[in-house]
C-alpha cells in the first residue's frame, strides 16, 4: 500500500537536534519525573520552613540536615536531569550516525515505518500508547522510552492537519493526550 503521510526531515547536528530532543525530553521522556521532583522539593521545603518557624516542635537538627539535602537533590535533579538526559540522548545518536545526521523519513501506511540512514524501525499503529502534541513535534510513544518525532512543519505527503485526524483513529491503544 502507498504511504497516506510522509514526513521528512533532517536535523543539523547539536542544532536542530538539542531543540528536537529538549523539546521531547521537557514535555515528553523527563515530563512526569521532574514534576513528581518539584512538588517534593516544594513540600520539603515547606516543611523545613514549618519546623524552622515553630521552634517549640524542634525535631533535631538531624532532620534539618536531611529535609536540606533532599530539597537540594531533588532541585538539582528537576534542574539538570533533562540536560543530562539529552546529552545522553545526542552521543547515542552520534555513536550510531557518526557525525553526518541522515534524513529521517516516516512513512504511514499499513504501517509506520521510519528509516534514518542504515536505522530501520516498523511498528503498527496498536504499539503507539501515548502521543506527546509538543510545539513543533509530533511524538508517537511505542515504549517507555522509545518514540518516533514526527516534525509538524515536515510533511512531504499528506499535511498536519490531516494526518492528525488519521493518527487520532488508527492508534486506538493511546492512553491520553498531552
Amino acid at each position: 500500500m502507498e504511504p497516506l503521510f510522509e514526513n521528512r526531515y533532517v536535523c543539523e547536528r547539536n542544532v536542530c537536534e538539542r531543540k528536537h530532543l529538549t523539546e521531547y525530553v521537557n514535555k515528553g521522556l523527563a515530563g512526569r519525573s521532574r514534576r513528581i521532583c518539584l512538588i517534593l522539593a516544594i513540600l520539603f521545603a515547606a516543611l523545613l520552613i514549618f519546623l524552622i518557624a515553630h521552634p517549640d516542635l524542634y525535631a533535631g537538627f538531624a532532620l534539618y540536615v536531611v529535609l536540606s539535602l533532599f530539597t537540594v537533590l531533588l532541585l538539582c535533579f528537576y534542574l539538570f536531569y533533562p540536560r543530562l538526559l539529552v546529552n545522553l540522548l545526542m552521543k547515542e545518536n552520534f555513536q550510531i550516525h557518526g557525525d553526518h545526521q541522515p534524513e529521517t523519513v516516516i512513512l504511514f501506511g499499513d504501517k509506520i515505518t521510519m528509516e534514518e540512514g542504515s536505522y530501520k524501525k516498523t511498528i503498527e499503529y496498536h504499539q503507539v500508547y501515548r502521543i506527546f502534541d509538543l510545539p513543533h513535534l509530533y511524538v508517537l510513544m511505542f515504549g517507555k522510552t522509545n518514540g518516533m518525532l514526527v516534525e509538524k512543519d515536515s510533511f512531504t505527503i499528506g499535511d498536519f492537519p490531516s494526518f492528525h485526524g488519521f493518527i487520532a483513529k488508527k492508534c486506538v491503544n493511546v492512553m491520553g493526550k498531552k
